[in-house]
C-alpha cells in the first residue's frame, strides 16, 4: 500500500531556480561557434532546483512548504507565479518546523544553504529526519542528517571511485 503522503508535511530548504526552456527549429549551425542557430518560437517556464522538489513532493499528496532565495528580477517574478498555486511560500524556517514531519535539504551549491547545521539541529530537536540531497566536495555539512542522496559522481568524488557494489556499500558506512 502506498504511505499516506497527505499526513506527511514536508519543508524544502534550498536553491531554488527557474529553469527555462526555448523551443524551435534549426537549419544551420553559427558561423563564430560550432552551435547550431535556433529560430526560437516557444519559450517555457519551469520551476527548477529545490522548487522543482517542492513541486515533486506536493505532486505527491504531501503538503509542501518551500523557503529559498530568489533575486528581484523577471525570472524570479516567473517562479513565484508558477508556485503561487501550488505552494505556500514563507519566510522563517524555525517557526516552519511547526507540524512538519521531514526537512529536505535541497542544496545545488548556489549559496541559498548556508546554515545546514543550524537546520539540522533545529529539525532533529524537534524529531524531525532531514534528508539532504548534498552537493560540493564537503560532506560533513551535513552531519546529522537521516540520510543523504548524493548521485553516484557526487559519491565518487568524496571516497574514491567505487569497483562494485560491495565497494560502494562499504565506502558509503565508512561515509
Amino acid at each position: 500500500s502506498m504511505p499516506r503522503f497527505d499526513q506527511a508535511p514536508v519543508l524544502v530548504v534550498g536553491d531554488v531556480m527557474l529553469d527555462r526552456y526555448w523551443h524551435g527549429g534549426t537549419s544551420r549551425i553559427s558561423p563564430e561557434a560550432p552551435v547550431p542557430v535556433v529560430k526560437v518560437e516557444q519559450i517555457e517556464d519551469r520551476p527548477g532546483g529545490a522548487a522543482n522538489v517542492a513541486l515533486n513532493i506536493a505532486a505527491l499528496g504531501a503538503p509542501a512548504s518551500l523557503v529559498g532565495v530568489t533575486g528581484d528580477d523577471e525570472a524570479a517574478d516567473s517562479l513565484a507565479n508558477s508556485l503561487r498555486g501550488a505552494l505556500a511560500l514563507r519566510g522563517q524556517v524555525d517557526q516552519l518546523l511547526e507540524g512538519i514531519k521531514v526537512l529536505v535539504l535541497s542544496d545545488y551549491g548556489k549559496g541559498a544553504l548556508k546554515n545546514h547545521q543550524e537546520l539540522i539541529l533545529a529539525a532533529k530537536a524537534k524529531g524531525i529526519p532531514v534528508l539532504a540531497d548534498p552537493k560540493g566536495k564537503d560532506f560533513s555539512i551535513y552531519r546529522g542528517a537521516s540520510l543523504i542522496t548524493p548521485n553516484l559522481s557526487e559519491f565518487e568524488a568524496i571516497v574514491g571511485g567505487c569497483t562494485d557494489e560491495h565497494d560502494l556499500v562499504t565506502k558509503g558506512a565508512a561515509l
